[in-house]
């Protein structure tokens, strides 16, 4: 079952047979992938290798990854919507659920900087909502990671500029 579709593949909802453990896995095409961003092993490595160091209650998990011959699949922490559903459902948020919104993300990028990663893709649709209310901070194919004193590798056209 398709959960969503994003810019470069699609997510579904998945359960794990042995485990009966559902989690969102997100499908992307290799052909596709290579045919945007010309850079796309070293894009695909970075983001699983960002999420397989990360541990945060506010940040996705990384719970598998696997390919196939034409596909990469990630699997991570299911969520149940995310703050654009939110907004648009409500048309606006409380002053409270602003607050507590706006602290759960300082919390999750104030350890994404002590990590030395930047976060650089931040809007309501990578904002997600799990089933206990928190948010859960995903995309991260734009990061920057200054752990290796490199730039993300990605597109210049797809992240946000960096002046320092």
């Amino acid at each position: 079952m398709q959960y969503t579709i994003g810019g470069y593949g699609i997510v579904m909802k998945c359960m794990k047979i042995t485990t009966k453990k559902l989690y969102a896995v997100k499908v992307q095409s290799k052909y596709k992938l290579h045919r945007i961003m010309s850079e796309y092993p070293t894009c695909i490595m970075h983001e699983m290798e960002v999420l397989a160091t990360v541990r945060h209650p506010f940040i996705v998990e990384l719970a598998y990854a696997y390919q196939t011959r034409t596909m990469v699949m990630l699997a991570m922490t299911l969520c149940v919507t995310d703050l654009a559903q939110q907004i648009k459902l409500k048309g606006r948020l409380d002053t409270n659920s602003v607050i507590f919104y706006a602290a759960e993300i300082t919390s999750a990028l104030k350890y994404l900087h002590s990590m030395k990663i930047i976060f650089r893709d931040l809007k309501p649709n990578n904002i997600l909502l799990d089933e206990a209310g928190h948010i859960r901070l995903t995309d991260f194919g734009s990061v920057l990671d200054l752990r290796e004193d490199t730039m993300s590798h990605v597109p210049r056209s797809r992240g946000s500029k960096v002046l320092f």
